[in-house]
């Protein structure tokens, strides 16, 4: 797909979209790769509003019974991540 960068140029992004059929429910994504995500976000200067949604959807997205307590802890750490 074509994104536009800082500077306004259209470059080319590699993304992908799960099929609904394909998809699995149980899974999850780790802690780290949430992290590395709102970690380049904040680099590249990805507005706040947009952080925190990502944020949002990671913890919406993210919600094994055993895990619930200690994810929202951690998505806490790392909205405090500069």
């Amino acid at each position: 797909m074509r994104v536009r960068d800082q500077e306004d140029a259209v470059i080319e992004a590699i993304t992908f979209v799960v099929r609904p059929r394909e998809r699995h429910s149980g899974l999850w994504t780790s802690f780290e790769y949430v992290q590395h995500i709102v970690g380049g976000l904040k680099h590249h200067g990805v507005p706040e509003d947009w952080v925190a949604h990502v944020l949002e959807v990671a913890v919406r997205t993210n919600t094994p019974a055993a895990e619930v307590a200690q994810a929202a802890s951690e998505i806490r750490r790392l909205k405090t991540l500069k």
